[in-house]
C-alpha cells in the first residue's frame, strides 16, 4: 500500500515537471523610451522600435518563440510592417525566429550587411531578404 502511494506521488511529480517543461514561458513587453520597447522571454531580450514607416526588431528569439514574438510585435505596432531585423550574433536563441519573422515581412540584416542596407536605402535598392549572415564581433 505504501509503495503504491509513493509511486502515485512520484508519477504526479514527474507529470507535473514534464508539463512545466513543455509550457511556454511568459513573454513580457516593457517600454524603454518613446517608440522603443523590449520584449523578454527565456532570458532573451528583443528590442523593438516602432516608427511611422514600420518596425525595427533586434534579434528574433528561438524558433519555438517566433509566433509569440510576432504577436507581441503586432500588439505594439498594429498594422505597421516589420521592416528590418538585425541579429546581434548567430546563436540560435537569438536568430531562430528569423525565417518566421521574415515571412511576416522583414528584411534580415546582420553584421556587415547593415551598412549595405543603409546605403541601399539611400539609393532606393534594398533587397527583400538578405539570406547570408556574417557575424561581426562587437
Amino acid at each position: 500500500m505504501r509503495v503504491t502511494t509513493c509511486m502515485r506521488i512520484s508519477l504526479v511529480i514527474v507529470v507535473g515537471f514534464v508539463i512545466t517543461l513543455g509550457a511556454q514561458p511568459d513573454m513580457e513587453t516593457l517600454p524603454v523610451r518613446g517608440q522603443v520597447s523590449m520584449i523578454s522571454a527565456v532570458g532573451v531580450n528583443v528590442l523593438v522600435q516602432v516608427g511611422s514607416q514600420g518596425v525595427l526588431v533586434v534579434d528574433t528569439m528561438s524558433e519555438p518563440q517566433a509566433e509569440r514574438l510576432i504577436a507581441a510585435i503586432r500588439a505594439l505596432a498594429g498594422s505597421r510592417p516589420i521592416r528590418y531585423v538585425i541579429n546581434t550574433h548567430a546563436h540560435p536563441e537569438f536568430t531562430g525566429g528569423n525565417l518566421k519573422v521574415a515571412a511576416a515581412g522583414a528584411q534580415l540584416v546582420a553584421g556587415n550587411f547593415a551598412g549595405q542596407v543603409g546605403q541601399g536605402a539611400v539609393e532606393g535598392v534594398v533587397p527583400q531578404v538578405l539570406t547570408t549572415f556574417v557575424t561581426v564581433p562587437l
